[in-house]
């Protein structure tokens, strides 16, 4: 049976303490980018295995090392932004496509794929850091009847 040397990654609670910044947000993008090192402690919190590098032991060069996706809501976070980013390119276009119906329409923005559209667009910006969703959800122009 072959021994390995196994690498876990796992969620943990790093405190920082006494971290100067004018808000909650800063002090958090701020500590973000300290090494592990600084924190006070370290805590395991009971949290989430995200992953496992598994080297065969004596594979000097590595080349026998893979990695185990251990929490698959990741890897579904991962799919479905790109699913998310796919549809909203996909509806770009088509709205590009049928620029006559938004501009006679006046129910245009009421639909529900739209109302999705700008959900999918609100997600998107909020996983790109994005602070404001509109800025990626395009305007269509619509008339009234009179």
């Amino acid at each position: 049976m072959p021994t390995f040397n196994v690498h876990l990654y796992r969620e943990m609670r790093l405190p920082f303490l006494g971290v100067e910044a004018d808000t909650p947000e800063q002090a958090a993008k701020m500590v973000a980018e300290y090494p592990s090192e600084k924190a006070a402690s370290y805590e395991d919190c009971e949290s989430v295995t995200l992953a496992a590098l598994v080297d065969l032991a004596g594979d000097k060069d590595y080349s026998q090392s893979v990695t185990i996706d251990l929490d698959p809501v990741t890897t579904a976070a991962q799919e479905l932004y790109e699913a998310l980013a796919h549809f909203e390119r996909a509806h770009r276009q088509w709205a590009q496509d049928h620029a006559t119906f938004h501009k006679e329409s006046n129910t245009a923005e009421n639909t529900e794929l739209y109302v999705i559209y700008k959900k999918a667009c609100a997600a998107l910006a909020k996983a790109r850091g994005e602070s404001l969703p509109e800025a990626v959800i395009p305007q269509h122009q619509t008339t009234t009847n009179s």
